[in-house]
């Protein structure tokens, strides 16, 4: 592991990059090397996102993968079965290494802290994993309740610190106050990068299922 790459995964222990312009150029510069990175650091994020999904997506389901990355996740979703994927980032060097995949039936360049593109109610459910750490309020989490139809879910991981310290979990319970969704589903905390020094057992995650109601 290069120095700036040590670096950059120290600073998102510590410091988070919630400058959209800042995590593009993190994720571009580590777009190369990201694969081994994340085997280096025993990330399981998709594929315990993916056996979350198998409970409550179909397989016909039009599911949105938002912060797609390289496409980990889209491809763990294609292997169960999912194949009506559409992702989305903010990172383009990412996209063109998830494009490589074939498992998507489009990819769009964009930032997930401005409004998507999308109309309402355009997806059947919308996929978030390792990804809500970079945004600094529950913005995306409306906008994913927005493009996601009626009964449709929105899944996604959020890092233990940030929901229960960070005011998550009160602006998801604002949420379902307001009538957009409604919790299904709350993983124990769970291990986030186990084989990474500074993360190991002291930063945690949730895995998160939601229905939209609205």
């Amino acid at each position: 592991m290069s120095q700036d790459t040590q670096s950059i995964s120290s600073n998102w222990a510590h410091t988070l990059p919630v400058n959209a312009s800042k995590v593009e150029a993190d994720y571009d510069f580590l777009a190369d090397d990201y694969d081994d990175l994340i085997k280096k650091w025993a990330y399981d994020g998709p594929r315990i996102g993916v056996e979350l999904a198998k409970q409550f997506f179909s397989l016909e389901d039009l599911i949105l993968d938002a912060g797609c990355g390289k496409g980990l996740t889209g491809e763990s979703l294609y292997n169960q079965g999912f194949t009506n994927i559409m992702g989305v980032d903010i990172s383009q060097k990412s996209l063109d290494k998830a494009t490589q995949r074939q498992v998507y039936r489009e990819l769009v360049k964009a930032n997930l802290q401005e409004p998507l593109s999308w109309p309402d109610n355009t997806f059947d459910a919308t996929y978030c994993i390792g990804v809500l750490t970079y945004f600094p309020n529950h913005f995306p989490l409306l906008e994913f309740c927005r493009v996601t139809r009626p009964g449709g879910w929105v899944i996604f991981s959020q890092r233990v610190d940030l929901f229960e310290d960070g005011g998550h979990a009160k602006e998801y319970n604002t949420m379902e106050s307001q009538g957009l969704w409604q919790q299904k589903y709350i993983s124990q905390p769970m291990a986030y990068l186990p084989g990474h020094s500074e993360y190991a057992q002291n930063i945690l995650v949730y895995y998160l299922a939601y229905q939209v109601t609205q």
